[in-house]
């Protein structure tokens, strides 16, 4: 959580290993931070829910990305800050 925190105007991707553990830990960071925009990007989601998150990953409005590997192929954004 500290490393998350000292973070504070960059973006953030934390990469999972399966699509159970993207939504337990979304569940679990939501909570604890109410002051970020947080989503989840796994192949569960429907294809409209998947263009919804990354065109807002794209604008800037989520935060915090929490995804499987798939989300990071053609991730071009500068301003990612951590990634984990």
């Amino acid at each position: 959580m500290d490393l998350i925190k000292k973070h504070e105007r960059g973006r953030i991707i934390i990469y999972c290993a399966t699509q159970s553990r993207c939504n337990d830990l979304f569940e679990n960071l939501q909570p604890l931070l109410p002051d970020k925009h947080l989503n989840v990007y796994h192949g569960e989601l429907e294809d409209k829910q998947r263009e919804s998150i990354m065109s807002h990953w794209k604008d800037g409005k989520i935060q915090i990305m929490i995804g499987i590997n798939a989300f990071g192929m053609g991730i071009n954004s500068s301003n990612v800050y951590l990634v984990i």
